[in-house]
């Protein structure tokens, strides 16, 4: 039975989208799914203008992107070059209330790269029910059927194309939600697995996304959820609304060779004073607002600060780890927001959430007894000025071996070691140091405790 490598990745920086009016009314929403398998790293232009969504690696899917209904351009250009190198230019046109995902898929080689819109349902799920929404993105593999437990909820779903010009590739159905062991099957073979997935906890009210990828020979698999409960689409900073209600802070020191440092808020000393390098304060509940944020060394005054004072938005309910990081001695130090995600998870799940805060560091993949769950996380500003080198993914909670490290036996190679992972806990893995001496830090909250 195949099982294939685990590709579940979340981009967690905050998307502030360029040439994308973000409104009210009249909203739609919209995301990219990198599937080629041999395109480079890709930027995404809409409309002409280069948007937050940069660096893409194959497997990977943007967040949602709240934007104006109406017609958009969308262009993906080999990471780092201009317009005119785009690879693929697709055209589309969204209504009030649509959820539009950009699949690119096909091979750059053979010049059958193309990008594929998926019209996916956010409407209202019935009570008690999950949507699960299934695409074969695998290139030259025939059709193939769907399987939740011994039951068949998709038959012949082909790549795109495959049934005619119309043919998208993509079809969702509601189901009760429990836990499921869900497989592609060949089409003519109902008995033989093509990708595994695994067994997944579905929850009440959430969809899931599924796609296989890959080449025929080797295919893959991306699961992504989203919960209606929870609004996941991300608007810029501008149009943030911090609400009335409360939010959680805390400071993390992962600058190697800064001395202790003491932050102040507003002007005033915190309660975060003398802190050293690697630590991780507690984390402080205060009102939703803007505040000034200024990082000193131990014991000096606001005047002589290092870092700030910075404006920082802090809104209503939201868990955000301000993190000192860079170098002193180059000036690259700066203080790097991570929105870290405390809604709840899935019974059973727990929730990871991985930083690279490793300067010059190649990107690293975080994997979980051998299964990749974050690939390619670069450090802050890698893959471009809004990659934040955050990643969150939820996994089944148990005992996992953890390694966070480049790919391909590079010279980072984190073993944090076995690790039980309990349910509804946040666990804070954190790649910290340098290339030559990388260190690592776990902090593990409840969530909603």
């Amino acid at each position: 039975m195949r099982r294939s490598m685990i590709f579940v990745v979340v981009l967690a920086f905050l998307l502030i989208v360029a040439g994308i009016t973000v409104g009210q009314d009249d909203s739609a929403f919209l995301r990219i799914a990198q599937f080629s398998v041999d395109a480079p790293l890709v930027d995404i232009y809409v409309n002409g203008d280069l948007t937050g969504m940069r660096g893409l690696a194959f497997s990977e899917v943007t967040r949602w992107v709240n934007v104006s209904a109406g017609d958009y351009e969308i262009a993906v250009v080999p990471f780092g070059e201009p317009l005119a190198n785009a690879l693929v230019i697709e055209s589309a046109s969204l209504s009030d209330g649509d959820w539009l995902t950009v699949a690119l898929v096909g091979f750059v080689d053979d010049n059958s790269l193309f990008a594929q819109p998926l019209i996916e349902d956010y409407g209202q799920i019935r009570s008690g029910e999950a949507r699960v929404s299934f695409f074969h993105g695998v290139a030259g593999a025939p059709p193939v059927n769907a399987f939740l437990g011994e039951t068949e909820i998709v038959h012949l779903l082909g790549y795109p194309g495959f049934f005619g010009a119309d043919s998208d590739g993509f079809t969702t159905a509601d189901v009760v939600a429990r836990d499921y062991d869900i497989r592609f099957t060949p089409g003519d073979d109902p008995e033989t697995d093509f990708v595994d997935v695994g067994s997944l906890q579905m929850g009440a009210n959430r969809n899931y996304f599924i796609a296989a990828l890959g080449i025929a020979a080797d295919p893959q698999f991306v699961l992504v959820t989203t919960d209606m409960n929870i609004p996941d689409a991300l608007d810029g900073l501008a149009d943030l609304d911090l609400g009335e209600g409360t939010a959680h802070v805390r400071v993390a020191h992962f600058s190697p060779g800064t001395p202790e440092v003491d932050v102040y808020v507003d002007g005033e000393l915190s309660n975060v004073q003398g802190a050293d390098f690697p630590s991780v304060s507690i984390w402080t509940e205060m009102p939703a607002g803007v505040y000034s944020v200024a990082v000193v060394p131990a014991g000096a005054a606001i005047g002589d600060a290092l870092i700030g004072p910075l404006e920082i938005p802090l809104g209503t309910d939201t868990w955000t780890t301000l993190a000192t990081i860079g170098l002193l001695d180059n000036d690259t130090l700066s203080l790097q927001a991570l929105q870290e995600d405390y809604s709840d998870t899935v019974e059973g799940e727990a929730r990871i959430s991985v930083f690279n805060g490793i300067p010059t560091s190649e990107p690293l993949t975080l994997t979980a007894s051998d299964a990749e769950l974050v690939f390619g996380l670069g450090y802050p500003g890698y893959f471009g000025p809004d990659s934040d080198g955050f990643a969150v993914v939820d996994i089944l909670a148990g005992d996992y071996d953890i390694l966070l490290a480049e790919p391909d036996e590079g010279e980072i190679a984190l073993d944090v070691g076995e690790i039980m992972l309990g349910t509804n806990r946040n666990y804070f893995i954190a790649a910290v140091g340098l290339p030559d001496d990388p260190l690592f830090v776990v902090e593990a909250s409840d969530i909603g405790g």
